[in-house]
């Protein structure tokens, strides 16, 4: 859609979130108006008995006047509640609401978006701006409709009253609300400053905690300690630039409010004197002076929440924007009966892939071809940055294909609905994410945590040979393993990522390097499991170590993206390259710790 015929943020949020709360909102603003009628009446009464008693009326009048405050500020009490409540609280379900398409935009991202993007800026912007969205819908459109209200009806009264005064009181007001703008202009400036310096505080604070080993390793503590502090100390700047700005914008109306009433005590009087006002309307009038100037006030604050609102809005927006490369998932859940996989065909004809990011035209994989049957094994050798992982994340549906043709059974993998390709592929990265919840939790992690079976997963831990290390750790299953599994060793950490890729039903098992951190022991009885089950699925294993290549039908092998080599184990290590290198390297190290 052409940019100038697409509709604003503002206007998409309201059609999406605000319009089915229109009936709320409507009573909401039945409330307010009550409310602000019932505040234009109460100086009316307060004239009223001012002035019965400036004429020694009986006291029947002065306490009926005082009666019917009485009643009038208790019914202000309910409506201005409930007012509040009407317009509040939509305000915190369509943030909850937007919060979860925000959250479930962001995990159907590509990857190649989070190269643009960083964690911590769009935690930041899923957070800290969708707080200042809420005052869009809640705060300021209160203001909005409560100021435009007040206004109306006190400027009536007070022109009711004496219009000559009123004019008088105009120019000071007008000028106090022109230094107002100016100072909240300021303060939007200030404030994007504020939340763009918060993103990369963000962004700094979660690399130094995910990177704390390399941190600590290369004794950097004071670097990022000093980087947090300057960029810490950059946006208290900002905001006690803001505070500053505040205190001296938003009372400007008062004092504008204050000169007002200089001018009502002069000239008021003097038309007091010639009996031309009474003093009860004196009274009358300074009420509707301060409903005036405090709805002004609070004008400052509106504008200040409905300027930052927007931006926010349009922060928001713009990760919302962000198209996403892989087909949108339906609503259907990955947790569903669901008819189980059989093992995939791979069919890949010429692959070329190029990282959107790159800074040169070369290709990351070029000319990939091969022919994977069900239930065969391929094998993926070569060097770090050779190429295994990028490939692997391309039969993942990770990244799109650049050029060429990649076919899962006889679906082209453009045309895979993700649900779909989620649920016939099964990918453990070298590095795992594992979450600071329970093995048995991190294992099932496909399945609601209230319905994940234990058979199942004792399974998958048997596969993973990880049974053993279970039974080692302090509460078994329930043993919380830390946020990215800190409380576990390598090897643990690449099991663990296995068997919850066991746990779940697979056509096709992509293994990248997660055999790298574990034993030979170990290494052998995974590779003798994957090969016992290797008639329930397709599998494709990425590896350094060429024992994990014994049962492979192929094996590529990788240098600076293309296959410089291919054929079978005992093909390979007849051929000069290295991947008879790095055999004849493990067989001497397997013979120096005695086979």
């Amino acid at each position: 859609m052409d940019s100038s015929t697409q509709p604003s943020s503002l206007q998409r949020f309201l059609r999406t979130f605000a319009v089915r709360y229109t009936p709320v909102y409507a009573v909401g603003l039945a409330a307010l108006l009550a409310t602000n009628y019932i505040n234009v009446m109460i100086p009316q009464y307060i004239q009223e008995a001012i002035d019965a008693l400036e004429r020694n009326s009986p006291h029947r009048e002065v306490e009926v006047a005082a009666l019917a405050l009485a009643g009038l500020a208790a019914v202000v009490i309910v409506t201005r509640t409930l007012s509040r409540i009407l317009f509040f609280n939509p305000g915190r379900t369509i943030e909850f609401r937007l919060k979860n398409q925000y959250f479930y935009h962001v995990m159907r991202l590509p990857l190649t978006a989070f190269q643009d993007w960083t964690s911590g800026d769009l935690i930041s912007r899923g957070t800290n701006d969708m707080n200042y969205v809420r005052s869009v819908i809640g705060f300021a459109t209160l203001q909005i409709l409560n100021l435009t209200m007040a206004l109306s009806l006190a400027l009536y009264q007070m022109m009711m009253l004496d219009w000559r005064l009123t004019l008088s009181c105009a120019l000071p007001l007008s000028i106090g609300l022109i230094l107002l703008r100016q100072g909240i202009r300021k303060l939007l400036i200030r404030f994007r400053e504020g939340q763009n310096q918060l993103s990369e505080l963000s962004t700094t604070v979660i690399n130094a905690y995910t990177g704390a080993a390399v941190i600590q390793s290369l004794q950097a503590e004071g670097t990022f300690d000093e980087r947090v502090s300057s960029q810490n100390k950059a946006y208290v700047d900002t905001f006690l630039s803001m505070a500053r700005l505040s205190a001296f914008a938003l009372p400007l109306v008062q004092v504008a409010g204050s000169s007002c009433l200089a001018i009502l005590l002069y000239f008021g009087g003097l038309r007091a004197a010639e009996g031309n006002l009474t003093v009860g309307e004196i009274a009358a009038y300074a009420s509707y002076l301060g409903i005036v100037v405090t709805g002004l006030t609070s004008s400052g604050w509106m504008l200040n929440a409905l300027q930052r609102g927007l931006a926010s809005l349009n922060r928001v927006y713009d990760v919302l924007d962000l198209e996403e490369e892989l087909p949108k998932r339906d609503n259907e859940s990955m947790t569903g009966e669901v008819e189980p996989c059989s093992p995939i065909a791979v069919k890949a004809k010429g692959i070329n892939f190029r990282f959107e990011a790159s800074d040169t035209d070369a290709f990351s994989l070029e000319n990939i071809n091969f022919e994977l049957k069900p239930g065969q094994t391929l094998g993926l050798f070569g060097p770090t940055g050779s190429g295994k992982s990028t490939l692997l994340s391309l039969i993942a549906g990770l990244h799109p294909i650049t050029e060429g043709k990649l076919h899962l059974d006889d679906d082209s993998i453009e045309t895979l609905e993700d649900i779909a390709l989620r649920r016939k592929v099964a990918f453990v990265p070298q590095n795992a994410f594992l979450f600071s919840r329970t093995v048995r939790e991190n294992v099932g992690f496909s399945s609601h945590r209230n319905s994940i079976e234990e058979e199942r997963v004792s399974l998958a831990l048997e596969l993973a040979c990880f049974t053993s290390d279970v039974d080692a750790l302090g509460d078994g299953l329930d043993t919380v393993v830390g946020e990215r599994g800190v409380t576990l060793s390598g090897g643990q950490r690449q099991r663990v990522a296995l068997a919850r890729a066991f746990y779940r039903d697979f056509g096709l098992l992509l293994l990248d390097d997660v055999l790298s951190a574990v034993d030979h022991n170990t290494e052998r009885q995974l590779v003798e499991n994957i090969h016992e089950r290797t008639s329930s699925f397709t599998s494709i294993i990425a590896s350094h170590r060429i024992s994990a290549f014994r049962y492979a039908q192929e094996i590529l092998v990788l240098e600076n993206g293309r296959v410089t080599a291919r054929g079978t184990h005992e093909e390979l290590i007849q051929t000069p390259g290295p991947y008879k290198d790095a055999w004849l390297l493990e067989e001497t190290q397997e013979d120096g710790h005695g086979r």
